[in-house]
């Protein structure tokens, strides 16, 4: 009796260690590694904030301004260095103060050695603003790589202090590289600023007003060019 149940318990012992030995034979293979294309597309991985101006190191000159003036509207420009944006170490940045109304826009145009840059592919374009809940309206411009002007708008500084406002870049801003061994790269032209309406009390008429902002870094949020890897000599 006894040597039968030891002949079960061998015979157990071997079915099991058979069964063992077929479950880990046959166990799903672990999956794969990311391939670069999922990694690429995987937003927190590739993009990145890069500052492109921080007006640390920049003078605009008269000829650098326009103004559309009809009377006896006004306007200052100047680098300053008190209470800038809390944000990068910054230590300058830039102050527009005007008298008008919505007709007296200001265009500051940054000089052609000076034109902040943008090499890589951009999702989107921030600028920190300082408001003084003035209506007027904030816009950059913008040169794709194909040589087209395009018109950023990011809203009306209607609002109090130090603010990060950003733009999203659409598909009609042109980035592709046409050529992979010629690189094609983004520039800010300028910065334009169009005025609130201000009506005198109890009026409909258009009474001109000081208009203050504070504009600091400008970001972008990029990620590198897609490069083609593959060779087709084969």
């Amino acid at each position: 009796m006894k040597r039968i149940m030891s002949i079960a318990a061998v015979l157990l012992l071997i079915g099991t260690v058979a069964y063992t030995q077929e479950k880990t034979d046959t166990k799903e293979p672990e999956k794969a590694a990311e391939t670069d294309a999922e990694v690429l597309t995987s937003e927190g991985n590739v993009y990145h904030e890069v500052v492109v101006e921080n007006f640390e190191n920049i003078q605009f000159q008269e000829s650098d301004i326009i103004f559309q003036k009809a009377r006896d509207e006004v306007y200052k420009v100047a680098i300053r260095d008190e209470f800038p944006a809390p944000v990068n170490n910054s230590k300058k940045y830039l102050g527009v103060k005007l008298r008008g109304s919505r007709s007296n826009a200001i265009q500051i145009k940054f000089p052609k050695d000076k034109q902040p840059e943008i090499k890589d592919y951009c999702k989107s374009i921030s600028v920190w603003v300082y408001g003084k809940r003035f209506s007027g309206e904030l816009s950059l411009f913008l040169m794709d790589g194909e040589g087209r002007t395009h018109r950023l708008s990011f809203g009306k500084l209607n609002f109090h202090g130090w603010y990060k406002l950003t733009k999203v870049l659409t598909e009609e801003i042109n980035q592709t590289d046409k050529f992979l061994e010629k690189r094609r790269s983004m520039r800010i032209l300028s910065i334009l600023y169009v005025p609130g309406t201000w009506y005198k009390f109890g009026t409909n008429t258009i009474d001109p007003a000081w208009q203050t902002f504070y504009i600091d870094d400008i970001t972008a949020n990029v990620r590198e060019k897609y490069k083609d890897k593959q060779n087709d000599e084969w």
